[in-house]
Parts: structure tokens; sequence; C-alpha cells
């Protein structure tokens, strides 16, 4: 979805879902191997939809 750089680092946002189908918003970062999230929050009710369309889940 989108990528940054924040606070001296590589910053990637992506949407995604959990098994429960919820939609979530991530934003993570690479430090060193290991994959760090930094924030993760619900998507707004626009982007849930566009999501669940894309994937065909609705």
């Amino acid at each position: 979805m989108g990528y940054d750089f924040i606070d001296g680092e590589h910053r990637w946002i992506e949407v995604g879902h959990t098994r429960a189908v919820r939609v979530i918003v991530l934003v993570w970062t690479l430090r060193g191997s290991i994959v760090r999230p930094v924030t993760a929050w619900q998507a707004p009710r626009k982007r849930t939809i566009a999501y669940l369309k894309l994937k065909g889940l609705t």
C-alpha cells in the first residue's frame, strides 16, 4: 500500500485481515533481519469495503 522514511528508518504500510475478517492497517519496519510492527489500527469503513471487494470477500 505504501512506503515512507520516518525517524531514520524505512516504514511500510499494508492492509490485511485477520482470521475473523477484521480489516486492519499495519505499519512495520525491518530492524536488522527482524520484522517489527510499529502500529496497527482497524481500517476505516471505506477502506474496509474496498479491501473486501478487492479480495472477493463480500
